[in-house]
């Protein structure tokens, strides 16, 4: 289960994150309000975990952005604002349930888990991600190109799950970074040269059509171009 904790606070992050961790959930996080809303518009996630008070926006417009844009993910604020003005407020705007701190570990797993079995009650969750004759099996966690398997490591796989899920939309050095990161974008420029150049080499070279282009200076966009190329020549003749 793969969550994204908004909260600003570093020793309440990492208390959540450890504990979540341990409980064998797969969690990212953000501390700025902004920065959060851009990950929950352009990555896939199974739940948010949402504090109040954030910079930049705070988690009752992230909240009312979101669900503005018909993005339904499950949503868990926790929050040290325990006044039942607050509570009504983030109900309303579209969060899905309202945890006050301090808190229970416990409770906070098993609500997490309650909103979990409700959202598979919904519409089946995306089992895998394809561009071109390129597949990726999200369950199995298993890459093919034209049907052989692409062996990739665990930083790749997360840099490629990431520019699929985003497949014709531009994903810039900065995102990429702190999405596969967790870090600033400063001083990472090399890493991402190295982990794409590697990413080119085993999901394109001798498999077929280049899928990963570079948008310069602004960074990476995944699609089939090829295809865009036939549809604007029929359009031509």
């Amino acid at each position: 289960m793969k969550l994204l904790y908004l909260e600003d606070n570093p020793a309440a992050r990492d208390y959540v994150c450890r504990g979540l961790g341990e409980r064998g959930f797969e969690i990212h996080t953000s501390g700025d309000g902004q920065e959060g809303l851009d990950l929950l518009l352009t990555d896939r996630y199974d739940l948010c975990i949402l504090d109040l008070g954030l910079p930049s926006l705070d988690g009752i417009e992230v909240m009312r952005r979101l669900r503005q844009a018909r993005i339904e993910i499950p949503t868990l604020i926790l929050s040290a604002r325990s006044n039942i003005e607050d509570r009504v407020e983030g109900l309303n705007v579209g969060a899905d349930d309202y945890l006050v701190k301090p808190f229970s570990f416990e409770e906070l797993v098993a609500r997490i888990n309650s909103l979990k079995r409700r959202s598979d009650n919904g519409e089946p969750r995306q089992t895998s991600l394809q561009a071109a004759d390129l597949v990726m099996d999200l369950e199995r966690r298993v890459v093919t190109r034209g049907g052989e398997r692409v062996e990739l490591t665990r930083k790749e796989y997360a840099l490629l799950e990431y520019l699929m899920s985003n497949s014709g939309h531009t994903l810039s050095r900065k995102m990429i970074t702190e999405r596969i990161w967790g870090v600033e974008f400063e001083g990472f420029s090399n890493a991402i040269n190295v982990h794409i150049n590697h990413l080119r080499n085993k999901v394109e070279n001798g498999r077929g059509s280049k899928l990963i282009h570079t948008v310069s200076g602004v960074g990476y966009v995944l699609e089939d171009r090829a295809d865009k190329d036939k549809v604007d020549l029929l359009g031509m003749a």
